[in-house]
């Protein structure tokens, strides 16, 4: 199954700012390196395998500690109608 950010998604803005990514969605909210690399995988589409090994590989943890920031970080997009599923 392949996951991809929702046409909702287009209307949050990610940048950063003094080399901080920042998420602008009416409220300037800081975002942490994980999730970030997720966001732009997700912005290409990813499987949840994909994503977290991404994860492991670019932080360095193990497979278990992966795949459970990935699937916190997954459950809070489907949480706010920001995932699509295909």
């Amino acid at each position: 199954m392949t996951l991809r950010l929702s046409g909702r998604a287009s209307f949050l803005e990610l940048h950063e700012i003094s080399e901080t990514p920042v998420l602008n969605d009416d409220g300037v909210r800081a975002v942490s390196d994980g999730p970030t690399l997720l966001w732009h995988a997700l912005e290409q589409g990813a499987t949840r395998l994909e994503l977290v090994e991404r994860l492991a590989s670019e932080y360095r943890c193990d497979h278990a500690q992966a795949a459970a920031g990935t699937d916190l970080f997954l459950r809070q997009l489907r949480s706010r109608g920001l995932l699509v599923e295909t």
